[in-house]
């Protein structure tokens, strides 16, 4: 985990420096250094390069890292999250429901969420299964907040060797959606794509019983859910987390706050009981910490609670 933290931060730290070329508004001290930067770069066109590339190059060099620079910002604004989650499956209707623990890496955030929803597969069959599972999620560019609202998926079963009938491994990939004719239903064009919403995978391992098996041996699924705050299980979560500390006995304790995901403040005692209308969400370090002293904090929270 600590591995992924560090590739964050260089992620982040390379984004920097390509945005330091051009992307970002250059401080008066500095335009000296800029005009003499563009005055090589044209020296350099003018000796080796055709009007093509010159044109090219010296148009906007940031829209030449655009690409790279969106792709780095989806990959900082991004999570991890753990699950459990119950199936039931009538010939080719499916309905599910669980819930899940959020990390937000971007915001050093934890929420808990509890979800339900329906589906299709092709497989058919008659039963029910229990499934364990993790995954990682992108898109988080407000709070963890984002995890919240309408997700559709699509899964695939596949029976395991020797217990195929009774045990699965279950890939998925989903996307967040937006029910903006409030039906309850989401059309294709509600579907947000990468960049819109949260995205993500999962990975995940069912433990079936079936009445009357599946006539295929993979089973292909396409599943929409509304994900809403389990309010009683952040309250349980934050009380866990404030006896926690950064090394067990002898380590700082965990900096761990419950504060509105809209607004910062911090919520009342007595939450939801009292002001129940509040977004309440996990929120772990400080703002005036550093990047590596936060994400110490995130790394120690996601150890204590899954081990």
């Amino acid at each position: 985990m600590i591995h992924l933290y560090k590739t964050l931060v260089h992620t982040l730290f390379a984004m920097l420096l390509i945005c330091g070329i051009g992307c970002t508004d250059i401080p008066p001290s500095a335009e000296e250094t800029e005009e003499e930067l563009y005055l090589a770069i044209n020296s350099l066109q003018d000796a080796y390069g055709s009007d093509d590339k010159a044109d090219l190059i010296g148009t906007d060099l940031c829209s030449l890292f655009a690409p790279l620079i969106e792709w780095g910002d989806q990959l900082v604004q991004s999570g991890f999250f753990v699950g459990v989650a119950g199936e039931g499956v009538l010939g080719g209707a499916v309905g599910f429901g669980g819930y899940d623990v959020v990390w937000d890496y971007y915001h050093s955030q934890i929420s808990v969420s509890a979800y339900h929803g329906q589906g299709i597969q092709l497989a058919g069959g008659i039963g029910g299964s229990l499934s364990a599972y993790m995954g990682w999620v992108g898109g988080f560019r407000h709070s963890i907040g984002d995890w919240d609202g309408y997700h559709v998926t699509a899964s695939t079963e596949i029976g395991l060797p020797l217990l195929k009938e009774y045990l699965h491994l279950r890939p998925e990939v989903f996307t967040s959606a937006d029910d903006d004719n409030q039906n309850g239903f989401i059309e294709p064009h509600e579907v947000n794509g990468p960049g819109e919403g949260v995205y993500g995978f999962s990975i995940g391992i069912a433990v079936a019983i079936e009445l009357i098996p599946e006539f295929l041996p993979i089973t292909l699924g396409l599943e929409q859910g509304k994900w809403f705050p389990h309010k009683s299980g952040i309250v349980r979560m934050y009380e866990t987390l404030k006896h926690k500390r950064l090394i067990p006995i002898i380590g700082e304790p965990l900096a761990v706050e419950l504060i509105d995901e809209e607004t910062g403040e911090l919520c009342p005692t007595g939450w939801p009981n009292y002001e129940p209308e509040r977004k309440c969400v996990i929120q772990l370090g400080h703002s005036d910490w550093s990047h590596t002293r936060n994400s110490l904090h995130v790394a120690a929270s996601i150890c204590s609670l899954t081990q």
